[in-house]
């Protein structure tokens, strides 16, 4: 944006939907408006259901899973290999060489593929075969979940859509090529109703480069595919509340149009506020549950007292009864990010956070 360009992001499913629609536009039918984009990648999975009218694409549902991806079938391999070849104690550099040598072979395998082999001179033994069938068997509980997930978002009574009204499935994504995945889709969905990208690992890239050419006409309509939730300090920082933010299936703005603003205001009751922000695919009796991922904490002074304190972190939490009024400004982007803007009042102190995932550790 600094060099003057625009900068469009999308999330990769909407992506994928968008290179579908311009590749098999033709199968969209009028009692079959939607589609289903199955996404799986390195390290997580993503499901979106679109439905499709004219040039206009409309994100339903999505959900996700973001902890499964291809790297977890890598392991599974391994972890077959190992057992195959009794491999005990592998050093740790002759098990990362092992395990990029099986991700290769994965990424070799194709529907006509009958062994499985990798060379294991690097940990002194002799070559391991084994038949396909016996890879797809130690992979194959990795891809129950994506189903299980593609029918809770059928079943999914916000979306009152029914199977006889979607086209089919459209499998993207780095790891969707493994043949296993469409063969386990069809076998669930139907052959007909299953078609793979003909370009995984680029659809979500090509996707993008068609929302991006006006004149191709698509528009696209995104919604929150997690809920945003956060915890608030309550009881002096013995304890905590629980606040939804922006709930799952909330509509985004368009790209260029005025961002989603969400506001709080309360009378601050501690000397410091400690923001605990979550994503998570559901709530169960009004707290995260399913797939829940934390953000990096929020510490913000509400005592004037540690405005120019640099360690809130290690400042104790306590009760202050001249506390401030403070205001709670979320905007939301196109993309999904959120930008957090605390203000006090009276003296107007601000502070402005952009909130991200925590990075795994």
């Amino acid at each position: 944006m600094a060099a003057g360009f625009h900068v469009a992001l999308l999330n990769e499913p909407s992506a994928a939907s968008l290179e579908y629609a311009h590749r098999y536009r033709s199968t969209i039918a009028a009692k079959r408006e939607y589609v289903l984009i199955y996404d799986l990648g390195g390290g997580t999975f993503d499901a979106s259901l679109l439905k499709m009218t004219g040039h206009s694409n409309e994100v339903m549902i999505s959900e996700g899973i973001q902890r499964l991806g291809g790297d977890d079938f890598d392991e599974a391999i391994v972890r077959l290999v190992c057992a195959g070849a009794n491999l005990r104690d592998v050093a740790a550099g002759t098990l990362d060489l092992l395990r990029e040598l099986c991700a290769a072979r994965k990424e070799a395998v194709g529907p006509q593929t009958r062994r499985f082999l990798v060379d294991l001179t690097a940990a002194g033994r002799p070559p391991f075969s084994c038949g396909i069938d016996d890879v797809y068997s130690a992979c194959a509980p990795l891809v129950t979940p994506t189903i299980d997930l593609l029918n809770r978002i059928l079943r999914d009574g916000s979306s009152d859509v029914a199977w006889s009204e979607v086209t089919g499935i459209y499998v993207v994504g780095g790891a969707g090529g493994y043949p296993l995945i469409s063969r386990m889709l069809r076998s669930t969905f139907g052959e007909k109703r299953v078609k793979r990208s003909p370009h995984p690992f680029a659809a979500t890239a090509i996707g993008l480069a068609v929302f991006l050419d006006k004149e191709a006409g698509f528009a696209l309509s995104e919604r929150f595919s997690r809920h945003f939730d956060v915890f608030r300090e309550a009881e002096a920082g013995a304890g905590v509340v629980f606040d939804p933010i922006v709930g799952k299936d909330v509509s985004l703005p368009a790209d260029g149009e005025s961002p989603l603003v969400v506001r709080r205001t309360y009378r601050a009751a501690h000397n410091i506020g400690h923001f605990r922000f979550v994503e998570c695919s559901r709530l169960v009796n009004g707290r995260p549950d399913g797939d829940v991922t934390p953000y990096d904490p929020v510490l913000f002074p509400f005592d004037p007292a540690l405005h120019d304190r640099d360690d809130l972190g290690r400042q104790p939490v306590g009760r202050w009864t001249e506390g401030p009024d403070v205001e709670e400004r979320y905007v939301v982007a196109p993309s999904g990010a959120v930008e957090m803007t605390l203000t006090t009042q009276p003296g107007g102190f601000m502070r402005t956070f952009r909130l991200a995932r925590r990075a795994a550790v």
